[in-house]
């Protein structure tokens, strides 16, 4: 059983905070939890209702970017001090395959 986290922070630097961090030799840290996968969303998009065309006519929905940095985890175990960040979406933009 897995439990699965939908979270919301004001920044990235915010969610590094909150998350942790581990070291990669020769780049930036990453966010890492023990035992939990951690995929970054970072600025998520909403379409905003309007359709735009390109300049080879193809339309394409206008997006507008959603507040916060966006973090969805998966864990073995409960996570209780992420609670607080977690937007529990009825249908997520982007799930676990």
């Amino acid at each position: 059983m897995f439990n699965d986290y939908f979270l919301k922070f004001d920044s990235a630097e915010l969610a590094a905070a909150i998350i942790g961090t581990q070291e990669v030799p020769n780049e930036e840290p990453v966010l890492f939890r023990e035992g939990c996968d951690v995929s970054v969303i970072g600025t998520m998009y909403t379409k905003t209702g309007n359709i735009l065309t390109d300049d080879e006519g193809m339309e394409y929905y206008e997006t507008t970017p959603v507040d916060g940095y966006h973090v969805n985890m998966r864990c073995r175990a409960e996570q209780p001090d992420l609670t607080a960040y977690d937007t529990a979406p009825t249908t997520p933009q982007r799930v676990w395959g």
